[in-house]
């Protein structure tokens, strides 16, 4: 039997589909994610358009009508960010557990669905199950298995392990989010360290307020093919849309590093990897405004800047240096 939205038939779960501008390729991550009734009929999909201008929102509109009952399409909004778009469609989720797909990834063929339903039902200490995934990048794949950074996360591994190793993340997570099927009820929403539009990310607060109400369980099989395209938030051409997203994300990453006592020394390193990234961001714009917010970020948290991020901040206040160096810079590529 078809899980109906209008009557009182149990969802056991939930996928949201973000989408923003993917007219491209929302039809194929949405056929993807219907496949996965597969594995589990009682399932729907929640979708959430960040007020896509290229026809995508049509499209969704498409399946919702198709598949009335399994597909239903937030109401349209203009332009939020990923952070109120995720949890937006996160509240009205009605499934015991949920999972994520981007529009322009999509979910593969298996039994991985069905192997993390019967981790996370057999065992109630389990917070969330992930799995192994794809990365195509550039036309060439990817896969987590054959990652030695991955390695040693292909397992059942505490929820303090997997939150001081998301913290720790420069790159990929330990598990991405999208490979993960979490426990809903586990999930507040309302908690301004999970839901919070100024760390412009929604995964890692997510994963470490997960990390603090139970383990993480992992299933060998891959779950999803991962996208990484020219214009996404974390690998945009937009240098000022870059600096907004990774100066986000490092504020994210001290908040949490202090509200959860998670300053480890591998935490503490990506932290500094962050500040050199955003300093240079900063030095390369030349824009004041921007090296004046990272000074500030990193003052208010009370943080040392790394010795080649305050060289890079100390080099900006003098104009003629900071354009002679920059200069120098683009001449030599680096």
């Amino acid at each position: 039997m078809e899980p109906d939205l209008k009557s009182n038939i149990p969802v056991e779960v939930s996928v949201i589909v973000l989408s923003y501008n993917h007219s491209a390729t929302v039809r194929r991550a949405l056929d993807s994610v219907l496949a996965m009734r597969a594995q589990c009929r009682a399932l729907e999909i929640v979708v959430g358009d960040d007020g896509s201008t290229d026809g995508c929102y049509e499209i969704c509109m498409e399946y919702a009508d198709r598949f009335a009952g399994i597909v239903r399409v937030m109401p349209r909004e203009p332009n939020m960010g990923v952070v109120r778009n995720y949890f937006r469609c996160l509240r009205t989720c009605k499934g015991r557990f949920v999972t994520d797909c981007a529009a322009d990834d999509y979910r593969l063929p298996g039994t991985w669905l069905v192997k993390q339903l019967a981790m996370l039902n057999a065992d109630s200490g389990l917070v969330a199950v992930g799995s192994d995934w794809i990365e195509c990048r550039k036309g060439f794949d990817v896969y987590s298995r054959d990652c030695e950074s991955h390695a040693a996360w292909r397992r059942t591994v505490a929820g303090r392990d997997m939150l001081e190793g998301v913290l720790a993340s420069v790159g990929n997570f330990p598990v991405p989010l999208s490979t993960m099927l979490y426990r809903r009820e586990a999930v507040n929403v309302d908690n301004n360290m999970v839901c919070n539009d100024a760390f412009g990310c929604e995964d890692m607060p997510l994963v470490c307020d997960l990390g603090t109400k139970g383990g993480f369980g992992f299933v060998e099989e891959e779950s999803l093919l991962y996208s990484v395209g020219d214009d996404s938030l974390s690998n945009t051409r937009s240098e000022e849309r870059l600096f907004g997203f990774y100066t986000a994300v490092l504020g994210c990453r001290l908040t949490l590093a202090d509200y959860y006592d998670a300053h480890t020394p591998d935490v503490d390193a990506a932290i500094e990897h962050g500040a050199v990234f955003v300093a240079g961001l900063a030095f390369d714009s030349g824009n004041k405004q921007s090296v004046a917010v990272v000074s500030s970020l990193m003052a208010e948290r009370g943080c040392k800047l790394p010795a080649l991020a305050k060289i890079k901040l100390k080099v900006s206040r003098y104009p003629w240096l900071w354009s002679l160096a920059r200069g120098f810079k683009r001449i030599i590529g680096r």
